[in-house]
């Protein structure tokens, strides 16, 4: 895979992204979020192909959707690496942290997905995300060197209550 710097150049990706919050669910549909013991069992035995890089899933087209499913084919066995710029990498140990049996990205990691998207959503997931000092430093100081110093300044102007337990890593 060529080494990308900069986000990828998709006409459906920047019109979804275009959207207003509104006229997004409109098109779409509402959400409802799956716990992840739910996620686990609804995908146990189903391969993943390898043009697929996001999956969103819902029980009917009638039903909300309840997960979103971002397929990571940048990273290598010793670190996450981020898709949009592969020069953001960080060893799996720093990468991921369990709460009771589930792994989960870290939420500093994950919100650099939303950064620079104006959406009312990704303003409020950036408020929520619950980020260690270190976490939220470290995503402030990464925005700022990939160019998105208005969303550094917003990661830095949020304090909300810490979270302190994402220092159990994978195994």
């Amino acid at each position: 895979m060529p080494d990308q710097t900069g986000p990828t150049p998709d006409p459906f990706v920047n019109a979804t992204l275009a959207l207003s919050d509104d006229e997004f669910f409109a098109l779409y549909g509402p959400w409802t979020p799956m716990a992840p013991e739910e996620v686990g069992e609804m995908l146990s035995g189903i391969p993943d192909r390898p043009e697929c890089h996001q999956v969103w899933m819902r029980r009917d087209a009638r039903s909300p959707w309840r997960l979103e499913l971002l397929i990571d084919r940048a990273s290598t066995a010793e670190e996450w690496v981020f898709k949009r710029d592969h020069s953001v990498r960080v060893p799996w140990d720093r990468a991921l942290y369990q709460l009771g049996r589930v792994t989960y990205l870290r939420p500093e990691l994950a919100l650099l997905f939303k950064a620079g998207q104006d959406r009312e959503k990704d303003r409020e997931d950036l408020a929520a995300a619950r980020l260690t000092p270190e976490g939220r430093e470290w995503l402030a100081v990464t925005l700022e060197r990939l160019g998105n110093a208005r969303w550094a300044e917003l990661t830095r102007r949020t304090h909300l209550p810490v979270n302190r337990n994402p220092t159990s890593h994978r195994t």
